[in-house]
């Protein structure tokens, strides 16, 4: 039977929603906040709407984007915001670094009350509806510090009693770089494990890289059941395990 629900499993829901805002809220600047659930890179997950078959994949919604960008004529969105889990991700930077500045999400697991919302737009109302900033400050970069403030001060009983909750401003015009950095490290591990393999001799114990890859993603902070890595500290915990002085290179400088 039809029914009223809206399908925010389809990509003409969001595309037809941020054009409606576009076309009767004109703005200097714009950001768009999507909030439900979400599994960084895993497919399927991100938005599932509990009253539709299907859920957006992550493909749709930077085809959405990009529609938006080529409707602006060219204009980016400043801020993408992922008020859900396991979205402050490389991966994903790397795919929204030519429709937004600056992306903010989480790492980890968001708390279920997620963004508080009231905190951050009373904040973004009072600093920055007539921004006076200092020359050479960016609203677009300070309004999304302002959001990270406001979320880890709302969330500071959970930190204070040990829980740990993380929230990131991502400047997506740097991820090219860290995609080259994060190339040149797998790069020389490929090269080094493949040396290793061919050793055919060599017993699993005396395998220096494989057995330091191992032991540094175990040691390293990692998210939803260890699918997931903190690309920093992973790099820290490898570097003092490496016993290659190229790959310890390449770690420092990622």
């Amino acid at each position: 039977l039809p029914t009223d629900d809206t399908d925010t499993g389809s990509p003409i829901t969001l595309y037809n929603f941020i054009s409606y805002c576009l076309q009767n809220y004109p703005a200097r600047r714009y950001m768009v906040v999507l909030s439900g659930h979400a599994g960084g890179t895993e497919r399927d997950y991100l938005l599932k709407d509990e009253s539709s078959a299907r859920s957006l994949t992550f493909n749709e919604l930077k085809q959405v984007f990009k529609q938006i960008k080529r409707d602006r004529h060219g204009d980016l969105i400043d801020i993408i915001g992922m008020d859900n889990c396991l979205m402050s991700m490389a991966e994903i930077c790397y795919e929204l670094r030519d429709v937004a500045e600056v992306v903010v999400g989480c790492e980890s697991f968001s708390p279920i009350s997620g963004w508080p919302y009231r905190q951050i737009l009373e904040r973004l109302y009072n600093e920055f509806g007539d921004p006076k900033l200092p020359a050479g400050k960016s609203v677009t970069v300070e309004a999304a510090r302002a959001i990270v403030d406001e979320y880890v001060n709302f969330y500071a009983t959970y930190w204070m009693a040990g829980l740990s909750v993380t929230q990131s401003a991502l400047d997506v015009a740097k991820v090219e770089e860290l995609q080259q950095h994060i190339n040149n490290l797998a790069q020389a591990m490929e090269k080094e494990l493949v040396a290793e393999s061919k050793k055919e001799s060599l017993p699993p114990a005396k395998r220096a890289l494989e057995n330091a890859l191992l032991l540094a993603h175990w040691e390293a902070q990692s998210y939803n059941g260890e699918q997931y890595v903190d690309v920093y500290d992973f790099c820290d915990c490898l570097e003092k395990r490496v016993q290659s002085e190229e790959m310890a290179k390449w770690c420092r400088t990622l």
